[in-house]
Parts: C-alpha cells; structure tokens; sequence
C-alpha cells in the first residue's frame, strides 16, 4: 500500500465522513474474521481487532476496502477536478 502522504497528496480535497463509517461499517465488521480485516487494512492483528471494536479508525484509504467486507459499499466521486467527494452507495 502506498503511504498515507502519498495517497493524501494523490487524493486532494477528499472529504469524508467518519460518522459514516462509524454508523455503516464499524457495526458490520463485527462480523468479519479478523484476517480478512487484516489484509483488507493491511494490518496486525491487534491493529485489526481495535478497528473492529471501534477502538481506533483506520485512515480512510483504507475505507472502501473495509467497506466491502462489511457489506456496504462507497466510491470516491470526482465533483469538479480539483475536489472529491464521497458518495455512499449501499
């Protein structure tokens, strides 16, 4: 995975929301083996287990990824060519 920096600096302006992930995701990936949670984030596995529990939340690059195990799904959507945003398909 490429650092944070990088993809920060590949992803300028990217909004979004932690409420979201919060509400959408983290309740569902109680449900998700900790190993699938660990290569999804690239991980260890007591990294793995505090995002499960909601202990610490991963960077949002990791977000879609997540999202995907946990049944819900979001894309990045590019407004205007300087800015994204993301939208929430579920």
């Amino acid at each position: 995975m490429r650092s944070l920096a990088e993809w920060e600096q590949a992803n300028p302006g990217t909004m979004h929301d932690p409420e979201w992930f919060r509400r959408n995701v983290l309740p569902r990936l109680a449900r998700v083996p900790l190993a699938e949670i660990m290569e999804a984030a690239e991980c260890s596995k007591a990294s793995a287990s505090d995002y499960r529990r909601g202990k610490r939340t991963r960077h949002v690059s990791t977000w879609a990824a997540l999202a995907e195990l946990a049944g819900a799904v979001f894309e990045f959507a590019a407004e205007r060519t300087d800015t994204h945003s993301v939208r929430v398909l579920q």
